[in-house]
């Protein structure tokens, strides 16, 4: 997993899948998760949406389907990286 550390983050997609995020700060950003190991330590989340995609979307359906999910609680998918978008990956 790699590890992630010391950053602060603003209005960012983070992919949160296969990181340990250690000393974090993220403030509006886009959290990505597909299902992946994650860990994070001394992290501040301000105001950031949960995207899910892959496998952990499909696990969110499965559970929707029995009314075990909130499902409105996540974001859209995250959009495609472009030249000028900012993204931790």
């Amino acid at each position: 997993m790699q590890t992630v550390e010391n950053k602060t983050q603003t209005e960012t997609v983070i992919h949160m899948d296969d990181k340990i995020f250690i000393n974090c700060a993220f403030t509006r950003c886009q959290m990505v998760y597909s299902g992946g190991d994650f860990a994070w330590a001394n992290t501040i989340f301000k105001d950031c949406r949960v995207t899910l995609e892959g496998p952990a979307k499909r696990t969110a359906e499965f559970l929707n389907h029995f009314n075990l999910f909130r499902a409105e609680a996540f974001g859209k998918a995250a959009p495609p990286p472009s030249s000028s978008s900012k993204e931790v990956h």
